[in-house]
């Protein structure tokens, strides 16, 4: 089941990325938040997901550094969505309410 979830989340999370790359004139935020969600999308493509998949295998073979590190990747993922949420909600973006 692991081996399913930490695929999918890195699926989805290089899907993010790329979406947040290629259309990235499509944020609504200022030029400096803006430009820091352009960065985020670099480091989660080029270092996040990797990591995330690197520290599961090493997890897999018992290795607690590999267990640190698929933890972090994974906080890091929820930490990301939970900020693009609060920013949204702070800027005015209206939500589904």
């Amino acid at each position: 089941m692991d081996v399913l979830l930490t695929r999918s989340l890195a699926g989805l999370m290089r899907v993010q990325a790329l979406l947040g790359l290629i259309f990235s004139g499509q944020y609504r935020d200022p030029e400096p938040i803006h430009s820091s969600w352009f960065g985020n999308d670099w480091v989660t493509l080029v270092l996040a997901v990797p990591l995330l998949l690197a520290g599961f295998v090493r997890a897999a073979r018992g290795a607690a550094r590999g267990l640190m590190v698929w933890l972090g990747m994974i906080a890091y993922a929820v930490f990301v969505t939970v900020q693009g949420a609060v920013q949204l909600e702070a800027i005015g973006v209206p939500s589904d309410e």
